[in-house]
């Protein structure tokens, strides 16, 4: 089971905030990406109103990102309503 369904969302956010570090460093942009979305699906758990706003931020800021660095069009980012 993964410590965000646990409900571990401290210790999540730390080992994925290493994860991310070790993406910057090896300038591995597939796994910065991934932890970043990770980073912001875990400020959306949070519950917060500005940690969800902020979490969807971050998200578009990772497709614009994606958009400028490879040329992909098309790239959309759903949203739920709960």
């Amino acid at each position: 089971m993964s410590l965000l369904k646990e409900n571990k969302i401290g210790e999540a956010s730390e080992r994925i905030k290493n994860a991310l570090a070790i993406a910057r460093k090896s300038n591995n942009r597939q796994l910065e990406i991934a932890a970043t979305i990770i980073i912001a699906q875990l400020r959306a758990a949070s519950g917060i109103q500005s940690d969800r706003a902020e979490a969807l931020e971050t998200l578009q800021q990772v497709v614009t990102d994606a958009k400028g660095r490879t040329g992909v069009r098309g790239i959309r980012c759903p949203t739920r309503s709960r």
